[in-house]
Parts: C-alpha cells; sequence; structure tokens
C-alpha cells in the first residue's frame, strides 16, 4: 500500500495540529503520488503475513517512568540532554513532572545570631516553544502535574488590547525589528502599559513559558540568565544556531531604501551619531537618521557588490567595515527610517544587516548556485550561536539527531531517550 510521508507546514506544531487545521488531504495526497517512487522492500525486511519484524515492544507505563527518572536526574546537573522519544510518549508531560519534582540548591544563610542556616531554593526554567498557543497550552499542562499558577509565566502575545502603538510596533516587526527594542524604548504610551507589565510580571515567575522567536534574538540573555534550567520544544536547531538569510536582490533594494532615507534628512559627518551613542547629548534626530542610514546604505552596497562578483557555485565569506562599526542604539532610529517612506524595506535584509551591526555575526557567507539556465542564484546568510552556558539545556524533540544538535550546539549532548519503541501510543504501531 503506499505510504505518503510529510512534514507540517510553518507554524504548526507537528503533523496532528497540521491536520486539525484543515488541510486539504486528497489534494496534497494526489501531489505526492504524482512524483512518488515505488520501492520495494528488501528480501526478508517483511513477514509474510505483511507485518514487520520487531524487537519486543516496551509498555508506555514502564518507558514513562525511566522518562520521568532521566529528566529529573538530568535537570539537576549541567549540560546539553535530547529526548527524541516519538509524538505521544510523554515528551511535554515528563517534563512538566520533572519540573516540579527536580530538588532546588542547597544554600547557606546567616541569621542575625550569626547562625548558619541551610535552605532549599527551587531552581528556576524557561521554556521556549513554537508559538504563543503552545505557551498556553504547555501551561495548562504544568497546572496539571501540580505547578502552581502562581509560578507559571507566559510572555504575553502583542495585540491591540494590550499595546496602544500597536501599528509602529506591527511595522517595527514587519521590517524584521525587535519592537521591544526600537519602539518600547521610547513610545509615549510607556507609562502604565499593560504589554510591559504582562512582561515583567511573567519574567518575575519560577517557570517562564515564551517564543522560539525570543531566544532567537540578540536579547535572549536576558531570559535565561539566572534560570538553572532551559528547554527548547521542537525544532532546537533553529533556537541553538539561529540564522537569518536574504537574496541580493533584496539586500540591495534595502540599500536603495537607506540611501533615500539619508538624502530626506539632513546630511552630517558620521562623527555626530557616533557622539550621540557615547552619551554626549541627543543630537538632531534628522542629523543622526540621517548618518545611520547612510552607513546602512554603504554596509548593503558593498556586501552585494562582493556576492555578485562571485562567479562560481559555493560557499563564501564576506563582510563589510560599514556594518561592523555601526554604534550602539542606533537600532533605535529604524522606525524613524521606516517612517520616512511609505515603501518598506525587505525583512529578511534589514535583520540581517541589523544582526551584523549588533554584532551576533562578524561575516556572512554567500551561497552561489548556478540555475538551468545559466544564470546564478545567490544568497546571503549568517547564523549565530545563543549563549547557553552554565544550565541544564533540554531539547525535545522526536525527530532530533543528538550528533546533529552536538555539532551545532559546540557540546557534548547527552541523549536520555529511553531505547526501544512502545507497543501502541494513540493507536498508532511504533517501528524501530
Amino acid at each position: 500500500r503506499p505510504i505518503l510521508w510529510s512534514l507540517p507546514s510553518d507554524g504548526h506544531k507537528d503533523a496532528r495540529a497540521w491536520i486539525a487545521a484543515g488541510i486539504d488531504a486528497a489534494a496534497i495526497t494526489a501531489q505526492i503520488l504524482a512524483v512518488a517512487t515505488a520501492v520495494q522492500p528488501p528480501p526478508g525486511a517483511i513477514h509474510e503475513d505483511g507485518t514487520l519484524p520487531k524487537e519486543d515492544p516496551r509498555m508506555i507505563r514502564e518507558y514513562r517512568h525511566e522518562l520521568f527518572h532521566s529528566k529529573t536526574t538530568a535537570m539537576g546537573e549541567q549540560g546539553v540532554f535530547v529526548d527524541t522519544s516519538p509524538t505521544g510518549a510523554g515528551k511535554s508531560y515528563s517534563t512538566c513532572v520533572a519540573l516540579r519534582d527536580v530538588p532546588g540548591v542547597l544554600v547557606e544563610t546567616v541569621d542575625k545570631r550569626g547562625r548558619v542556616r541551610e535552605r532549599e531554593v527551587p531552581l528556576k526554567s524557561v521554556t521556549a516553544l513554537p508559538t504563543h498557543e503552545n505557551c498556553r497550552e504547555r501551561a495548562a499542562e504544568m497546572r496539571a502535574v501540580g505547578i502552581l499558577a502562581k509560578h507559571i509565566g507566559i510572555m504575553p502575545e502583542l495585540t491591540r488590547d494590550n499595546c496602544q502603538n500597536f501599528e509602529a510596533a506591527t511595522a517595527a516587526r514587519e521590517a524584521g525589528l525587535s519592537h521591544g527594542q526600537v519602539v518600547c524604548r521610547r513610545c509615549p504610551y510607556s507609562k502604565g502599559c499593560p504589554y510591559a507589565a504582562d512582561t515583567a510580571r511573567a519574567t518575575n515567575r519560577r517557570h517562564l513559558l515564551l517564543t522560539h522567536e525570543r531566544l532567537r534574538r540578540s536579547a535572549a540573555a536576558k531570559y535565561i540568565t539566572g534560570r538553572q534550567i532551559v528547554i527548547i520544544d521542537e525544532r532546537p536547531n533553529e533556537v541553538i544556531r539561529p540564522a537569518i538569510e536574504c537574496n541580493v536582490n533584496d539586500l540591495e533594494e534595502a540599500g536603495e531604501f537607506f540611501a533615500v532615507v539619508a538624502a530626506s534628512c539632513e546630511s552630517v559627518a558620521l562623527q555626530t551619531l557616533d557622539s550621540w551613542a557615547d552619551g554626549g547629548g541627543a543630537p538632531d534626530r534628522a542629523v543622526a537618521i540621517s548618518a545611520a542610514a547612510a552607513r546602512l546604505h554603504r554596509a548593503a552596497v558593498d556586501l552585494a557588490t562582493q556576492a555578485n562578483a562571485i562567479t562560481e557555485p559555493g560557499a563564501y565569506m564576506v563582510e563589510s567595515a560599514d556594518v561592523e562599526a555601526m554604534p550602539a542604539r542606533w537600532e533605535q532610529l529604524v522606525p524613524d527610517m521606516l517612517a520616512e517612506s511609505s515603501r518598506k524595506p525587505p525583512a529578511g535584509a534589514v535583520r540581517l544587516l541589523l544582526a551584523l551591526g549588533e554584532g551576533l555575526a562578524t561575516a556572512a557567507a554567500v551561497v552561489v548556485d548556478r540555475r538551468p539556465d545559466g544564470e546564478f542564484d545567490r544568497k546571503l546568510l549568517i547564523a549565530w550561536a545563543v549563549p547557553f552556558e552554565g544550565q541544564s539545556l533540554h531539547l525535545l524533540d522526536g525527530t532530533a539527531d543528538a550528533a546533529t544538535l552536538e555539532r551545532l550546539a559546540g557540546r557534548p549532548v547527552t541523549d536520555i531517550t529511553p531505547q526501544g519503541h512502545l507497543a501502541a501510543v494513540h493507536d498508532v504501531r511504533q517501528r524501530p
């Protein structure tokens, strides 16, 4: 019989959520079969009655007991741990139970009489999931196993209900920027902001839940500092080694945009922006905008020119002195740059320039491919490592590979997945 293998599209946690969203299964099946190749199993790979040879299965209760024990032990240790249990085996549930049961850290305190006393301080955690909906689901799972609601914090989703400057924040995000860094810092509605209040409340809780996107940005350190346990649920490779890519045409378009912005504002020497960054007093914003935009224009042109000069397929490294020399705080001017023109630059190119300017990466890789018509496709790519150091880092993904994660993390990865396969999980037979 035909076996159709598919991966969920972007925005869905797993195949179950994808199917529940109402995909057109018949249309997808027809598309797959139109290009499918029939593969015959080798002799002996299947029994005469049509069943597959397999080892003795493990019962789900035994499997989960081992998984609970492994996670509870690992959460009290520093290092990187991966759980690749199949869907339905209890990756999420066992993680919640382990967070509930993991012992705290003993610390010594001295009372007013000079006596030394020991007390146990609970460990703090941060869990990253693909979407805000996933965060709310995980909070419910944590409450279900007995973790008190007052200890669980969910980073809020930006909406019109909690942000009075929603249009500006949305424009910044669509341009590939962090609204918290470039809009919230000088927002006229910052006093009494519900979004800021919910954010502060969540970050003060023992267990913090947030989306992957927050950990992929440069401000990731503020969410993991002071937390002993970090959990990344689904697609951990995208979080431990974030990447941004854009094609050369988008980079050139971004350069043209910044050139227009620079020309429309007052032109001055770059030293003005540098002095502002060093605390020498805020100059006229048009002056600062023009200087920053001019530098971004030159950086985009420089990188695009280097990429276009490459005429052989392969991967190459390029860098620009202009983008590396961007002073601190310059990204706060980008919303004003966007307001200078109704035309918006490609988000991927802006994010790439921003990441280089922030020092997340010092150079970009150019990947050149030759198309069948003889022309070249050129893409720029940067990647960096999120600073997970000194924590107990747990990666949950049924399709993850420990060796690959080890290369991406640059550290040893311990696979704590129980051995063997399960007899049945949600009426689905698991095979080795």
